[in-house]
């Protein structure tokens, strides 16, 4: 057996998927300061994985060149059935043309690159692995890299649990949602393998030794993620799951489901097993899991989710044929929604919808129908283990299905990855889900050279420039002026699309007192970002400038590409208020006032956050009141201000603190944040609170309202008492 260009591509693909779990469980973010060096480049991309772009285009390589390998040299090739390769394609053009139709063209090219490989990988996964053992070995492949993953999930929670007996673990991926949709996808495959080894007549020990205990920490894992939606949607993906493997049974007259049956039992029992180790090793006491408990947390996230799916629906109803462009959900959803716009939509058919139109996300469904039918008929061809594995596909589709409905799963790449995989092998275990196809040269050469080479262009470039950005930001906090526009003017040669390296500049421009660059570079970032923050930034540029009036509709576009969030209201007034525009101010200052019933400070997923946007409004109105001798108005506004701090005080610095008692060894109060807010600012504002409660007060008494006076002044000694 000769090294050919086949095997190597088998290899490739294999190790690949097999590090997916690992390097691929975040999503590009804004950039946060990197040390320049590569220690810190490989720390952030292979071990902390803090740098995604990085982290993904290294993944990348593997796949990509294997395609290379795979497609070229030979005429034939194993490719999914034309049908299904035709759905896909449809997919494929429709999310092209909303990425050339989109206002961000660099997010909306990074985002088709991303799409582009997870089809690439589908593709590749059956022209690598072929009919025979390929569809095991990339099951192994899943379930050991799915298995680390879990088992640096269970260290995170030995080390931080006597802290926190309910924390949920991250396992190296941007959310605890995100892993627990990996781990779901990954258990009914996990089933699947150690079936194989306890059925299995020439079995080895280590080998089954390895499958029993990985699939054990697959499922406890997934429990300590806190996931209710990863559980639902694990328990949807088991289900179907052995419903499959009931049906092969009695198709096969063999004990498929049995063996699926027990083998998850056994993997639930190593799980609570793992679950019992885990907490005895970290001295934690109390707690089960913060998905066995429902409180304000789990019915503040329902009522956001509930509202931001029903305004996300409106908008891809607003934009039906290709949407608002790929990658540009955040932003747009901002101009129409009702609440804080997040990144993602947390429903990844509505986000398709909404991104790239009604029609890209039919054609995604009816895709994922014509897989389901294709892999569903009858294969006696094959063997017992194969047919325990489409089993185990067929589950972890229909819990990677499910995930989309309660989460953006299909934004989170490592998911993707795995998901499109999953979708290869199960075509290679039906029986005409796969076929041979002859192309020749010049045909393989547009498909593959082309796509491989603009993929892995841009997502290099993109990663480059992201690092650089990084470095950037580390030598600005160090006050490395020369170095950090070195870098930050390096990523803008690299990626002349992407906003952030003109932000950094129009920083360093800023800080170094050059405010004509500095509004032209923020003006190239607004641009090409077109964001709430990127017009805010602007407006900023502008006031340094002293351009007034410029900086006024700077932050008027600012409001307007968001008018439910009352952060860019409060940067206009707070601009308004050192520019000596009273009128205009006070304007602004009451709707900052009128918004405090609204779905923005209503909804927030985060009980422990109380946002103090119109306190400083509040003030401001309270003492124009006490100029024109309107008392009571005076202490309205004094009295509500007074009540947000209060709120704050009990929920954000309260939080706070405890975050310090738990985790704080080692960090600055600076480094301790919630939301943006940090213990320094935390404390700053409780400083305002006296100062407005003395002031509260002695209005209070003018009134003649002594009594409410003496329950101010006492409110805010039992707060001081209380740390």
């Amino acid at each position: 057996m000769g090294v050919t260009a086949s095997r190597v591509a088998t290899v490739l693909f294999l190790l690949g998927l097999f590090a997916t779990p690992w390097m691929a469980g975040r999503i590009p973010l804004d950039p946060m300061p990197l040390e320049p060096g590569f220690a810190s480049w490989f720390d952030v991309t292979f071990l902390s994985r803090l740098e995604p772009a990085s982290s993904l285009f290294v993944l990348s390589i593997p796949f990509l060149v294997a395609l290379l390998l795979q497609g070229l040299p030979g005429a034939v090739l194993q490719l999914p059935v034309g049908k299904l390769m035709g759905l896909t394609f449809g997919f494929w053009v429709i999310l092209a043309m909303s990425a050339l139709a989109s206002e961000r063209t660099h997010t909306a090219l990074w985002e088709l690159c991303r799409w582009t490989l997870y089809l690439a990988v589908m593709t590749l996964a059956v022209m690598c692995l072929g009919r025979g053992t390929g569809p095991r070995r990339a099951a192994w492949a899943f379930f050991g890299g799915a298995s680390c993953v879990a088992f640096s999930g269970l260290l995170e929670y030995a080390a931080t649990a006597q802290f926190d007996a309910n924390w949920r673990i991250f396992g190296g991926w941007h959310h605890p949602n995100a892993l627990a949709s990996m781990l779901a996808l990954a258990l009914p495959i996990a089933a699947a393998v150690l079936r194989s080894q306890v059925e299995s007549a020439d079995r080895k020990l280590a080998v089954l030794v390895a499958a029993a205990l990985g699939s054990g920490a697959i499922v406890c894992a997934l429990w300590l993620t806190g996931s209710r939606g990863g559980l639902l949607a694990a328990g949807i993906g088991v289900a179907a799951m052995l419903a499959f493997a009931w049906v092969e049974s009695r198709r096969r007259a063999e004990p498929v489901a049995r063996g699926m049956a027990v083998a998850l039992l056994a993997a639930c029992l190593l799980g609570a097993g793992w679950f019992a180790l885990t907490r005895a090793a970290s001295g934690a006491s109390g707690g089960v899991g913060r998905a066995a408990s429902v409180g304000a947390e789990g019915g503040a996230s329902t009522a956001f989710r509930m509202t931001l799916w029903t305004q996300t629906a409106r908008l891809a109803a607003s934009r039906p044929m290709l949407g608002v462009g790929l990658g540009s959900f955040q932003p747009e959803y901002a101009k129409v929604g009702t609440i804080e716009a997040p990144k993602l939509a947390h429903n990844s058919y509505l986000q398709i919808a909404a991104e790239a139109g009604v029609p890209a996300v039919l054609l995604f469904l009816a895709c994922a129908g014509y897989w389901l039918y294709l892999v569903s008929r009858p294969h006696p061809a094959l063997s017992r283990d194969s047919a325990a594995l489409r089993s185990g596909v067929v589950g972890a589709v229909f819990a990677g299905g499910a995930l989309a409905i309660t989460d953006s799963s299909f934004s989170v790449p490592g998911f993707s990855i795995l998901f499109f995989v999953v979708l290869g092998v199960g075509l290679l275990l039906s029986p005409d889900g796969a076929r041979p196809e002859r192309l020749p040269l010049s045909s393989r050469l547009m498909l593959f050279v082309p796509l491989t080479a603009a993929v892995l262009y841009f997502f290099g470039t993109s990663a480059y420039s992201t690092v650089q950005n990084s470095v950037a930001l580390d030598a600005m906090t160090k006050g490395h002026r020369e170095a950090a526009e070195s870098r930050a003017r390096s990523a803008v040669a690299a990626s002349p699309l992407m906003a952030t390296g003109y932000s950094i500049l129009a920083q360093l421009a800023s800080a170094g007192g050059e405010a004509k660059s500095a509004v032209e570079f923020a003006l190239r970032a607004a641009d090409l970002a077109k964001t709430s923050s990127a017009y805010a930034r602007l407006g900023d540029a502008y006031a340094e400038a002293g351009e007034t009036d410029h900086a006024s509709a700077a932050f008027e576009t600012a409001i307007s590409l968001s008018p439910s969030n009352p952060h860019w209201r409060r940067r206009y007034f707070d601009f308004l208020i050192g520019a000596g525009e009273q009128e205009t101010a006070e304007a602004v200052a009451l709707k900052l006032v009128e918004m405090e019933g609204s779905d923005f400070f209503r909804l927030n997923p985060l009980p422990s956050f109380v946002d103090t946007s119109t306190v400083e409004p509040r003030v401001f109105l309270a003492s124009l009141a006490s100029s024109r001798g309107e008392k009571e108005r005076e202490a309205e506004h004094l009295r509500r201000a007074f009540e947000v701090l209060v709120e704050y005080h009990e929920r954000t610095f309260a939080e706070l603190l405890r975050q310090k008692e738990r985790f704080g060894e080692g960090l600055s109060e600076e480094e301790i944040v919630l939301a943006g807010e940090s213990l320094p600012e935390a404390r700053r504002k409780f400083e305002q609170l006296k100062e407005i409660a003395s002031k509260l007060a002695a209005t209070l008494r003018s009134l003649g309202r002594v009594e409410d006076a003496k329950q101010i002044e006492s409110r805010v000694e039992e707060l001081s008492a209380s740390g």
